[in-house]
């Protein structure tokens, strides 16, 4: 005995690009479910403490797209960039953990070189709210992915559900895709596809740290060492209203691994550079952020892989699922995904 949900539209994925695809399926009139496999929403600005709004890594907006967010009703606070170099030394290197690889946009380093930062404490609910959603309820429900029969149109699903759909916008990684999909004919032909991508991309490990606030103005502080005398490359103060938060990041890869014990290694450091004591540390978390820069890919291997899935009525979105640099904004004004779901 299985349980089976009929939609139009499945979307793979609860970030921004989820959300626009929810928005969008439900302007148009058709049935629409999305899938997860964490418990809470929001991708990459996900909030990992709800009492203090701390998103799980640092987004920043840009200075000129504050004003989309405003009329949009999403409420965005810009500081003033205070940046110390701890070590001099070839920064971009670090942020890349090291390999050789041309990624498509450096936010690290992009960041460090802005003399003002754009930050929205509780962006993912207000777009939610704004875009007709329930606040603290998640836009997905939340389940792995045994396969996805492209054949047949259905998603099996871990929770044991399955979902029959007639499109499917998929938002999580694309190397991830191909282990999803069956018959094993349609895996192997997606796998050589993708492969031919060549795609490669560098993570980072993030220690959060909700600190005791001080009594100074708000702003954004940039700490950076730019030499393996450290495992740290940056790390980047929000003391902003309420709450004073620390992100100390590290990136690594096959040639530079992420070391055992890393939290109290970055911890170790901070204490050593003075950035903050560990006595004032209220809370803390830590949590390895894959695909946080990604390598530039040929435009017309990938358009060709985005008209081959297409045929099965798998459609990719956003910055994982599309393999290219999105901003938040870039992702809320998609008019092609409207086409497609419509």
């Amino acid at each position: 005995m299985f349980f089976m949900i009929e939609v139009e539209v499945i979307v793979i994925g609860s970030g921004v690009s989820a959300l626009k695809t929810l928005q969008i399926a439900r302007e148009c009139g058709r049935r629409v479910l999305a899938v997860d496999s964490t418990y809470s929403d929001g991708g990459y600005i996900q909030v990992i403490d709800t009492l203090y709004r701390i998103p799980k890594a640092p987004i920043f907006i840009d200075l000129d797209d504050m004003y989309f967010f405003e009329n949009l009703g999403v409420e965005v606070e810009c500081f003033d960039n205070e940046v110390v170099v701890l070590k001099e030394g070839n920064y971009v290197a670090k942020t890349l953990g090291y390999e050789d690889i041309d990624v498509q946009r450096n936010w690290f380093s992009e960041w460090v070189n802005k003399k003002r930062l754009c930050y929205s404490e509780n962006i993912f609910e207000d777009l939610k709210k704004v875009l007709g959603f329930e606040q603290g309820k998640p836009i997905h429900i939340s389940s792995g992915i045994r396969k996805i029969d492209v054949e047949k149109k259905i998603v099996a699903l871990t929770s044991g559900e399955f979902i029959k759909y007639k499109k499917l916008v998929y938002t999580w990684p694309l190397p991830l895709l191909p282990k999803l999909l069956y018959p094993t004919q349609v895996t192997n032909i997606v796998n050589e596809s993708i492969d031919s991508l060549k795609l490669n991309n560098i993570p980072a490990y993030i220690l959060t740290l909700l600190l005791q606030k001080e009594n100074r103005k708000d702003r954004v502080k940039m700490y950076i060492h730019s030499t393996k005398a450290s495992r740290m490359h940056t790390a980047i103060e929000l003391n902003i209203e309420s709450k004073k938060v620390l992100y100390i990041i590290t990136s690594y890869s096959k040639k530079y691994p992420l070391l055992p014990g890393i939290s109290e290694k970055l911890l170790s450091e901070i204490k050593r550079f003075r950035i903050a004591s560990p006595k004032n540390i209220v809370k803390e978390f830590g949590l390895n952020i894959a695909y946080t820069l990604i390598n530039r890919i040929d435009k017309q291997r990938i358009d060709e892989v985005i008209k081959k899935l297409a045929n099965y009525d798998i459609h990719l979105f956003g910055r994982l699922g599309q393999w290219r640099e999105q901003t938040i904004k870039e992702i809320l004004q998609n008019k092609e995904l409207k086409q497609t779901i419509c």
